[in-house]
């Protein structure tokens, strides 16, 4: 069987002129390995200066805020739909669909803490939350996680008061 190379020259193809016009070829952007506290990747939002919109695959995600708590070695485990919190939520299904594949992931050390009274994830144990509301009005678990237009961890004591 050809290798590729030989393909393309059959073809008169020189693959070094290929990479000369290449915009895509080259080092992989940092940011564009970034997963959201909604569970999906940053290149699945649109961030403008006045909203935030999430399309992670066919699925919408309410997700209204765009805050970075992971850095992994592949995007595309994080497509699943959140269904509520902690296990039900979609970064929790995408960090187990990273393990089965042996991915690298890495937390972001400025957001793995509580949203509510800031303890680190390092220092005690911390559930990814599904939350409705407004942050200026005040913030709660959803019920329903179509309504979830900001996602947390909590920690067990601010779990109770939310």
């Amino acid at each position: 069987m050809p290798s590729a190379e030989e393909l393309l020259k059959q073809m008169g193809i020189d693959p070094e002129e290929i990479d000369k016009n290449w915009d895509r070829r080259g080092a992989w952007d940092p940011e564009a390995r970034l997963i959201c506290s909604c569970g999906h990747g940053k290149g699945r939002h649109v961030i403008e200066p006045d909203f935030v919109t999430c399309n992670p695959s066919k699925l919408n995600c309410p997700c209204g805020n765009f805050v970075p708590v992971l850095k992994v070695q592949d995007t595309r485990s994080f497509l699943s739909r959140t269904q509520g919190s902690g296990i039900d939520h979609a970064l929790i299904k995408g960090l187990r669909i990273a393990m089965e594949k042996n991915q690298e992931t890495e937390w972001i050390d400025d957001h793995y803490k509580c949203f509510l009274c800031g303890t680190k994830g390092y220092e005690t144990a911390l559930t990814i939350t599904a939350l409705e509301g407004q942050p200026e009005t005040g913030l709660r678990k959803s019920n329903d996680a179509e309504f979830a237009r900001y996602n947390g961890f909590l920690c067990e004591t601010c779990w109770d008061q939310v």
